[in-house]
């Protein structure tokens, strides 16, 4: 590496944007995803109004 492409590499790190810890912490939360039980039984409500079995119940969850 050429001293001109360290210097350039060196200036494009420091100039480049970069989270905060807390935004790196929720970024890391929302790329986790959802417990599975939770994930299950999401998928099980949106199933039941196209079966149209879902209660009054069902619809406030």
């Amino acid at each position: 590496m050429t001293f001109v492409t360290h210097v350039l590499l060196l200036r494009a790190q420091r100039e480049a944007p970069r989270l905060s810890l807390s935004e790196s912490e929720l970024l890391l939360k929302i790329n986790h995803g959802i417990p599975d039980q939770l994930q299950n039984r999401f998928n099980q409500l949106i199933a039941k109004p196209e079966a149209l079995t879902i209660t009054d119940a069902e619809l406030e969850e």
